[in-house]
């Protein structure tokens, strides 16, 4: 997508004019406030006719509004200047025979013009005509004055119509931005900003490097009705919103070097006007701070990028209080995690805090998910006990004491708060980190929902009691306790969600009773096999009954968020063609 020319930016096209006479038809001697500009830190904006006081300009003798900064704004860098306005009478040939313009500094040399849009035909809203908030990147370091002018467009001047009237009713600095967005008062757009001819449902954001952000920018993309495709640059990902969530939100890190051109690309059942996208200031990250991204795009998300050289946290906008931690390695992981999966769900070990030395040898998980309740308990455990943790399991402590998911009483106890908890490493090869994510996040959404818990437990106890006999054994074989009811369904609905419904036969039929038949003992949980010419077995009838269950568990995360057994995001990067 580079090269898109500038001439397709029509209404939003810079002018850049030469010294002119600043006013040319105010009230002689007139100088007022206009109460509609704010923010000016002490700076005062004067209208120079009763008119511009008045932020109204009705298309009639000379047409234009001046003012004058006293003393001249200062405008910090990266920051634009916003007007606000609205027009009557409402599209037609009222406004199509004018162009309305925006001077900045209209009495000093190479001074900027800007064409401000009078309605929305260039997002597919041609009768669009209620409120604009426009936003034009400030070139200078400080605004002396402004003009507001209707000028006649070239072939318009014979033509007969109504005196449209503009009523400027704010103007502010705002830091900069790129974009377009329909919200509930006025359009706020930027120039810059075009709809692609051969491709109507695609709109561009593309200014100029002279007026870019000159520090990190990201993108932000809302109000989705369907699925749509993003470009920033050359890297592309795919949003499909859910009923939970129909924001996307893509950090500098995942963005490459320069967004531009960023491209919304709407999909057969979506609409432009009735999102909002936008290019803005990534702004400054604290140290204590978590990402907000997506679980889809935690997956690309640089490990340079990284704040901390051992592991990353996230936040999950769509469940933001759940956090997601992505570690170097499985040694970082471990030290993190390893203990919290004996005390809370390791067969033989639960709320038992296990010493280093005991630990050593003994396999946790390769991917964790912990409730608030469950990590409060080990914490004070460790308290009560005074238990050595390691300097991770401390950091981990205060991460969860940050964000709310464990609260200190005044007593000093630890008690629960309100959250979860998930883990995956980089260790994981790629198709097993995507594989424990959507394991995990699925756990982390149960931890979460009460009613998504009650739909599970209600699957669970209707299904067949061999294939429950089945899957117990699979967990003991595991190492879990089978002996937590909610242990046994929070598994069961996980692992019935982790893979797509296609795949879910081929696991629950194969891959899982293959598992449980390599301990003598414990085949006689099983139906018997079939087995083919070249000697493997199979268990269709557990392949039937499992895929019934994924088949019930992906249209019911699919109704209620917007996914589906085997994903747990809203996000594809870079998705095949």
């Amino acid at each position: 997508m580079k090269g898109f020319p500038f001439f397709r930016i029509a209404v939003f096209f810079i002018l850049f004019l030469p010294g002119s006479v600043f006013c040319t038809a105010c009230t002689a001697g007139y100088k007022q406030p206009a109460a509609f500009f704010s923010d000016g830190g002490g700076v005062v904006l004067y209208g120079l006719s009763r008119e511009a006081a008045a932020g109204r300009l009705t298309l009639s003798g000379s047409a234009s509004l001046s003012y004058v900064f006293e003393p001249p704004l200062e405008v910090p860098p990266d920051f634009s200047l916003e007007a606000g306005y609205r027009l009557s009478p409402s599209g037609g040939d009222a406004l199509s025979a004018y162009r309305l313009v925006l001077e900045t500094n209209p009495a000093l040399p190479g001074a900027e013009a800007w064409e401000l849009p009078l309605d929305a035909a260039f997002l597919g809203l041609p009768g669009y005509t209620a409120a604009f908030r426009y936003a034009v990147p400030a070139g200078t370091a400080f605004l002396k004055g402004l003009r507001i002018s209707f000028r006649v467009r070239d072939g318009a001047g014979g033509a007969k119509v109504d005196r449209p009237v503009l009523e400027f009713y704010s103007l502010r600095l705002v830091p900069r931005w790129f974009g377009f967005g329909l919200e509930r008062d006025a359009l706020a757009i930027t120039p810059f900003v075009f709809v692609l001819p051969e491709d109507p449902q695609s709109a561009v954001i593309d200014p100029p490097p002279a007026f870019r952000l000159s520090g990190p920018a990201a993108l932000s993309f809302r109000g989705a009705v369907s699925d749509a495709l993003i470009r920033a640059g050359e890297t592309r990902f795919a949003f499909m919103p859910g009923p939970a969530s129909t924001s996307l939100s893509l950090p500098p890190a995942v963005l490459g070097t320069e967004p531009y051109p960023a491209v919304v690309s709407a999909g057969s059942d979506g609409a432009l006007p009735g999102t909002a996208f936008f290019v803005e200031s990534a702004g400054i990250s604290l140290p204590g701070d978590l990402v907000p991204l997506d679980p889809g795009v935690i997956l690309v998300y640089p490990r340079e990028a990284w704040r901390e050289a051992r592991y990353e946290v996230f936040r999950w906008p769509a469940f933001p209080r759940i956090l997601i931690f992505d570690t170097a390695d499985y040694a970082v992981q471990e030290r993190l995690f390893k203990r919290l999966a004996f005390f809370v769900e390791k067969r033989d070990f639960r709320g038992r805090l296990v010493p280093d030395g005991e630990l050593t040898g003994l396999h946790g998980w390769n991917a964790h998910d912990y409730r608030d309740e469950d990590l409060a308990h080990f914490f004070e455990t460790a308290r009560q006990e005074n238990f050595p943790l390691l300097d991770e399991e401390r950091e981990l402590l205060d991460i969860l004491l940050r964000n709310g998911i464990v609260i200190r009483a005044p007593s000093g106890e630890i008690q629960s708060g309100e959250g979860a908890v998930l883990s995956i490493s980089q260790e994981s090869p790629a198709h097993l980190r995507y594989r424990f994510l959507v394991h995990e996040g699925f756990h982390g959404i149960f931890f979460m929902d009460e009613e998504f818990r009650e739909f599970s437990r209600r699957r669970w106890e209707n299904l067949d009691d061999d294939a429950r006999r089945v899957f117990r054994s699979y967990l003991d074989f595991q190492r879990y306790d089978p002996a937590d009811p909610y242990l046994v369904v929070n598994e069961f609905m996980a692992y019935c969600l982790q893979q797509p419904v296609s795949q879910a036969g081929a696991y629950f039929g194969e891959n899982m009773p293959r598992q449980i038949f390599t301990s003598s003992w414990r085949r006689s949980v099983l139906p018997p096999p079939v087995e083919s010419p070249a000697g493997d077995r199979s268990w269709p009838a557990l392949a039937r009954i499992f895929t019934r269950e994924a088949e019930a568990f992906s249209a019911y995360v699919f109704r209620r968020w917007g996914y589906a057994a085997g994903r747990i995001s809203l996000v594809t990067p870079n998705p095949s063609k």
